[in-house]
């Protein structure tokens, strides 16, 4: 069964496009004549290419902005799922949880602090010796499935047992405020 997140980077592609006023079939092939171009006709782009506008909107490109619309309408936008999944009895939820740094150390923060009128906070990342996590890695992580919380333990293929998960939380935003102490 393919994964919903499987789908987001040509959703991205799309948006790109329309945002643009680029056509979504060149963006997602990279190739401004997507659509129009004769892949199996070496001399297409010499002596075809000038014949076609580019820019003109094929039945493809319509589609695809049609369709990212629709998903974009029918998500529901406090939990990220299509109403037509959310609302059906035909699936069954896997329940994970995922944990950020951000917000540990703002909520380590707030604990114990008094705020002046019109005070509020916000973190600033730190990288050890200047390497920043990436995108690449990020995505590698996801699809390696090493993107749990501390304290997971795989139950089995349909469910997710968090065993120890607040201690683990707890350990990982002190780690983060003593980084943050000594660098500041």
């Amino acid at each position: 069964m393919t994964e919903w997140a499987d789908h987001k980077p040509i959703l991205s592609d799309i948006r790109l496009a329309i945002k643009t006023g680029q056509r979504p079939t060149a963006i997602i092939l990279r190739d401004k004549y997507a659509g129009y171009r004769d892949y199996d006709d070496s001399l297409w782009q010499v002596l075809r290419a000038h014949t076609v506008n580019p820019n003109e909107w094929t039945d493809w490109d319509m589609t695809l902005a049609s369709v990212a619309q629709l998903i974009e309408d029918y998500t529901d936008k406090n939990n990220g799922q299509l109403y037509w999944v959310d609302a059906s009895d035909k699936v069954q939820w896997e329940i994970r949880s995922s944990f950020s740094g951000y917000d540990a150390a703002i909520e380590a923060e707030k604990e114990g602090h008094e705020f002046l009128p019109g005070e509020s906070l916000y973190a600033v990342p730190i990288f050890d010796e200047n390497d920043p996590p990436t995108f690449q890695e990020w995505i590698e992580n996801l699809d390696n499935d090493t993107t749990h919380p501390p304290g997971y333990k795989n139950a089995g293929h349909q469910e997710w047992e968090i065993l120890d998960a607040q201690e683990e939380r707890d350990r990982k935003r002190q780690e983060i405020l003593d980084k943050l102490k000594k660098k500041g």
